[in-house]
């Protein structure tokens, strides 16, 4: 927490500038910050989930992303989203879904 020098207001102010000028990634690491500051914060997990679509859709998601993504909306579900709220993540789930499909292990 010392090591962030931003409130998750600011974090989410700057987060939405990035996000604005389509740049993604330092979008998400903004997010993830302001998530770790409040971390019950469901505003914050859901834009998280937003920018992730457009990183699976653009470039795909690394491990570190799809565990974010996957913490997000194991909270989301649990959260009382309104109904606008709660069709917009499964939105957001569906195309990343569709873009950067979930790994399998494979068997050798």
């Amino acid at each position: 927490r010392k090591e962030i020098p931003f409130s998750p207001k600011e974090l989410i102010e700057m987060a939405s500038a990035h996000y604005k000028g389509r740049r993604y990634a330092p979008a998400y690491m903004l997010l993830a910050q302001a998530l770790t500051l409040s971390p019950q914060n469901a505003h914050i997990m859901l834009s998280i989930i937003k920018v992730l679509v457009y990183i699976a859709e653009h470039e795909g998601l690394n491990d570190e992303q799809r565990d974010s993504k996957n913490y997000c909306a194991q909270l989301l579900k649990k959260t009382n989203l309104s109904d606008f709220h709660r069709d917009e993540l499964n939105n957001y789930l569906t195309r990343i879904n569709v873009a950067s499909p979930p790994q399998t292990a494979t068997v050798q």
